[in-house]
């Protein structure tokens, strides 16, 4: 489904119009750009709704340039390393797996863990030089375990997931990217969430419908995403229960 498509009312803009009965670009009640800034609010939400929903199939933008991994320097004696923007300026909502090259230069998988579980001071965990093995996540970066006693060229790689691409409008009204960049079958909810958005202060019993239809699309994406991964061999686990 394009994003917007007035000649022929198929788009996900036209089903938001639709649904708050706006049909108008430039109607004062709901124009273009505001329509546009709700649906980028709730690309905003599916794409929290997908991550924590994913399995080993990581969700992201079609429409993104390049893939979800950063790729920085490691500098000695520099322990702790901020990822904010990739470098197409997204915003990187969650880290799942960290590299880093170690004084040969190879390449070595480092273990995440939460340093508030050691067992000793922070203080005496940030005085260990050498090869990194493990990393701790702490608001927008990470910190090695070891202090880098080296330098490394590209030698730390993060994989990430982060925000969509956002849509904008131009002057003349045309909108960019022309489709989301998510699975054809959730295209409506970013209309669907925005219709619910405006009904909520105007009309209790129009935004309980919608609502109630929102909810039921989020569960679909979970179960979307929760079962996406087909070329992986299914295993079987043992369930216990307790026999008090």
């Amino acid at each position: 489904m394009l994003i917007n498509d007035t000649t022929n009312r198929m788009g996900v803009v036209q089903v938001l119009e639709d649904l708050t009965s706006t049909q108008s670009a430039s109607s004062a009640s709901y124009p273009l750009r505001t329509k546009i800034r709700d649906i980028n609010l709730a690309f905003d939400d599916y794409f929290i709704l997908a991550i924590n929903s994913s399995g080993t199939w990581q969700i992201d933008d079609t429409n993104q340039t390049d893939y979800p991994i950063a790729v920085t320097n490691i500098v000695s004696s520099q322990q702790d390393y901020s990822f904010i923007l990739d470098e197409s300026n997204n915003y990187i909502l969650d880290i799942y797996r960290v590299e880093c090259k170690d004084a040969t230069g190879a390449w070595q998988l480092l273990t995440p863990y939460d340093e508030n579980d050691e067992e000793t001071a922070l203080s005496a965990q940030a005085t260990t030089t050498g090869t990194p093995t493990r990393y701790s996540k702490t608001s927008n970066g990470i910190f090695l375990d070891k202090i880098p006693s080296y330098n490394s060229t590209g030698g730390l790689k993060v994989y990430f997931a982060r925000t969509p691409y956002y849509f904008t409008v131009a002057g003349d009204d045309s909108v960019s990217p022309t489709r989301p960049g998510i699975p054809n079958a959730h295209h409506r909810y970013l209309a669907l969430k925005p219709a619910y958005w405006y009904w909520l202060p105007k009309d209790a019993t129009k935004a309980s419908l919608y609502r109630d239809e929102v909810a039921r699309m989020e569960t679909s994406i979970q179960d979307y995403f929760s079962q996406r991964v087909k070329d992986e061999k299914p295993r079987l686990t043992v369930k216990q229960e307790s026999t008090r």
